[in-house]
């Protein structure tokens, strides 16, 4: 009995084959922390990189990209900022760069099919380089975690 299943494993594990690692699917998943929110007028997605939170808009019916509304975005307890018009979104630096840990998001939108406050969380990182968008040696209270982007 053991021979035959000592067979069995050495046929199975032979040379040349993964046997089920070309059926993973690659998950895509950014390294930077992002936010979503969803209503029945707008889709938003922010994504934090280097001390500024990218904020796009999209129409939650078309999918087509709002370049045009009056964007205030709030995070945790800091007062709402008004987002910058980018090229393909909009801006926001975020205001305590230190601050880590879960924050809840505002975003108060005025656009052309209406206004709209969509609210979620994300968890910042901590302290972060504004250069390179990770997060800096400073020290570690105990029982916190520190993340690299």
């Amino acid at each position: 009995m053991a021979g035959l299943l000592l067979g069995l494993s050495v046929s199975l594990a032979h040379e040349g084959h993964d046997h089920g690692d070309d059926e993973k699917s690659a998950v895509a998943s950014s390294a930077f922390p992002r936010v979503t929110a969803r209503s029945d007028l707008y889709e938003v997605v922010g994504i934090l990189k280097n001390g500024e939170l990218s904020v796009f808009i999209d129409d939650a019916v078309s999918n087509e990209p709002v370049t045009d509304a009056k964007l205030q975005v709030t995070i945790g307890d800091a007062a709402a900022i008004e987002a910058k018009r980018a090229s393909n979104g909009y801006t926001v630096a975020l205001p305590d760069p230190t601050r880590a840990g879960s924050v809840e998001v505002i975003f108060s939108i005025n656009g052309g099919k209406g206004d709209d406050l969509l609210v979620d969380s994300f968890t910042l990182p901590g302290r972060l380089s504004r250069r390179y968008g990770r997060t800096t040696n400073g020290p570690r209270r105990a029982g916190s975690q520190r993340f690299s982007f």
